[in-house]
């Protein structure tokens, strides 16, 4: 639920951005998509949805390695407005991070974490995508119109085979994927505004492209 409920702002942005008929996808499509989580989304107003539409969302992570030991700083946009500091820190303690201090100034989160733990945890995001990716291609319910995802190593490239007349699944897919993928990415060490994503929605009979999606208008400034 933690990455869906943050970025739910970042994926209505996202719808926008993507698909030219905003009226498709609002900000309470981007609820109702993620309604499994448990957790609701208190930063998805408007007010702060047109902020962010206006400033450009901007997640960075960084990385200074120093031993065993990982200093690792992550920018305060990662874990939404209206999180209370509290839940931060017990977010960043389950991840196996230690020494958390929130910059007074920047609100940026620093926290120590060994280079075994900061490993396992990028593996977990990885192990996310992958599920997300499974969960599109077996999900029939949710997905009926999708019957394949293929990914590249680097996780950023995403071939979808579906339905030529696929419609709302194709939103619904590019978000869950991005949201994945780009969490994935910067905690690789991408910086956020080459955390890019591109998907190719391929006709599952003819196997032509019916439609390529990139994301970098999203996180580019």
């Amino acid at each position: 639920g933690f990455f869906m409920r943050k970025h739910l702002l970042l994926g209505s942005l996202l719808a926008c951005l993507l698909f030219s008929g905003c009226a498709t996808a609002t900000n309470t499509d981007a609820t109702q998509i993620h309604s499994q989580s448990e957790e609701t989304s208190s930063e998805l107003t408007t007010d702060t949805f047109g902020k962010d539409l206006k400033e450009g969302v901007d997640i960075n992570v960084k990385v200074q390695r120093n031993g065993e030991m990982y200093r690792v700083i992550i920018s305060p946009d990662f874990f939404g407005v209206n999180e209370n500091e509290e839940d931060i820190k017990n977010e960043v303690k389950s991840w196996g991070g230690e020494n958390i201090i929130i910059d007074p100034d920047t609100k940026a989160v620093i926290v120590d974490m060994s280079v075994e733990k900061y490993d396992e945890y990028v593996n977990s995001l990885k192990q996310k995508l992958e599920k997300c990716m499974e969960t599109i291609k077996t999900d029939n319910k949710k997905y009926p119109s999708i019957s394949d995802v293929k990914a590249n190593d680097e996780l950023n490239q995403f071939d979808i085979y579906c339905k030529k007349d696929i419609r709302m699944e194709k939103t619904i897919s590019a978000i869950e994927l991005y949201l994945d993928s780009a969490t994935y990415q910067v905690f690789k060490g991408v910086p956020q505004k080459d955390a890019t994503v591109d998907i190719n929605y391929i006709d599952e009979e003819t196997g032509n492209i019916i439609e390529t999606m990139n994301t970098s208008q999203l996180v580019s400034r």
